[in-house]
């Protein structure tokens, strides 16, 4: 195991030594499925209201905004040279995460809603 390891590392930094920014392709490919995975959370939360009514998905989106950074200059890193919408995706996934974070944490949980109906 430990063997099939070291020998992927070795394939691994051959080809970024030869391809240029190979090897931050898997990182980078990790943090935006993480960041896929999680926006479909949030389109659930959306309709669900779970950042209401427990108070670890508010820290969640928090502590995804900076995750969303990290991801971003990953992506921006791996794909520089080869595609400008992996890095446009990203980029602009991560904008929307840190509006996300900062209007929950800023609408109080009696938020009301303009023109409701009585």
């Amino acid at each position: 195991m430990i063997c099939a390891a070291i020998a992927f590392l070795v394939v691994i930094v051959g080809i970024t030594n030869k391809a240029g920014y190979a090897l931050w392709m898997i990182p980078s490919l990790i943090c935006v499925s993480i960041l896929c995975i999680w926006s479909l959370f949030s389109l659930a939360d959306c309709f669900l209201q779970l950042h209401r009514k427990y108070g670890w998905v508010r820290c969640a989106y928090m502590a995804m905004a900076p995750f969303a950074i990290f991801a971003s200059y990953l992506t921006t890193v791996a794909f520089l040279t080869r595609s400008a919408q992996a890095v446009y995706f990203t980029w602009m996934t991560t904008a929307g995460f840190i509006e996300d974070a900062f209007f929950i944490l800023l609408l109080p949980a009696t938020a009301v809603v303009l023109n409701e109906s009585k």
